[in-house]
């Protein structure tokens, strides 16, 4: 069956902006492997290192709106962040009067920046609100949803998303938050791979401090 030219045309054009979209991410964030599956405004977003996966970024242009991806992050199909788009609760009714009936473009109102701290695995269909912070380390369950802050290296599911036990003692969580995870050589560890590969223990952990961080 011959293929159309118009086919084609359409074709080779979204293969062309799909390019065009991973090009500029590279430029942006050269050592990042997250790309959104929607194209949006990359303004007050940030990608850092070795993170990856495919999310989608809603934006509604709000005052502040932003997302902030550290290091280490892991993200799997289907995450959603949400980075705008609440409705006042506090008044007499719920329902965006000043859109809807008035004409305005948007509601002026100012939220926060969206913060995924380094270390942090986001598992399948998690739908993240705007404004909340999830901590260094924390592991977010498959469907949950995300509607305040996470504490660092915990683990999480539900809707709304609530903690299921810690990843490690308070000691060891204490130590790794005051460690930039970013410096330690991780590469260098791989002829050693008990030591990330295993449990963690406190003296494990010396053992990593001392030979592969980054002086």
């Amino acid at each position: 069956m011959k293929i159309s030219r118009f086919i084609k045309n359409l074709i080779s054009s979204k293969r062309r902006k799909k390019n065009a979209w991973r090009k500029k991410l590279k430029e942006l964030f050269p050592n990042s492997d997250i790309v959104p599956i929607n194209r949006v405004s990359l303004d007050n977003i940030k990608f850092g290192a070795y993170s990856y996966g495919l999310p989608y970024i809603k934006r509604y242009g709000f005052k502040g709106e932003g997302l902030e991806i550290g290091s280490f992050v892991s993200i799997a199909e289907g995450v959603v962040f949400l980075l705008g788009g609440e409705h006042k609760t506090d008044t007499i009714t719920t329902y965006p009067l000043k859109v809807r009936e008035l004409g305005w473009d948007i509601d002026i109102q100012t939220t926060t920046k969206t913060v995924i701290k380094d270390d942090v695995w986001l598992g399948y269909g998690v739908t993240v609100l705007s404004g909340v912070t999830i901590g260094q380390g924390a592991v977010v369950g498959a469907r949950a949803l995300v509607t305040k802050d996470l504490e660092p290296y915990g683990i999480y599911g539900g809707v709304p998303a609530k903690l299921i036990r810690y990843r490690f003692s308070k000691e060891i969580r204490e130590k790794l938050l005051s460690i930039d995870l970013k410096r330690i050589d991780f590469l260098k560890m791989k002829n050693e791979v008990e030591l990330y590969d295993e449990e963690l223990t406190e003296e494990k952990l010396e053992v990593i401090i001392n030979k592969y961080m980054i002086r």
